[in-house]
């Protein structure tokens, strides 16, 4: 086995872990968004103070946080993949070029 081919499968491990990183996340964000309390909750006391107001402030937020996580964890692990990819690709040509050098030495 090739180095370039060690290293392409340590790129794919690593994209397996972000996009299982991303789903993780993703999962959380759902989780956060639907993690409503209204008035009925935390109480019409703590409404007219704005604790509903600020605690669903804070979960959307959180949640948005969540979300953007897991789309970059997603977007690492397919350019992991794509790098992956072309590094084989080329090496492969390489290989054809140098093959077709030594045909003609």
């Amino acid at each position: 086995m090739t180095s370039v081919k060690v290293a392409c499968d340590r790129l794919g491990e690593d994209a397996t872990i972000w996009g299982k990183a991303s789903d993780t996340v993703e999962a959380a964000s759902r989780t956060a968004d639907g993690l409503t309390l209204g008035p009925a909750r935390l109480g019409y006391a703590a409404d007219a103070r704005g604790v509903v107001d600020a605690y669903d402030g804070l979960r959307q937020k959180f949640t948005a946080l969540l979300a953007g996580a897991a789309a970059e964890f997603d977007k690492l692990s397919t350019t992991l993949r794509d790098v992956a990819a072309t590094y084989l690709r080329e090496d492969e040509q390489n290989a054809h070029a140098l093959k077709k050098l030594e045909e003609h030495l």
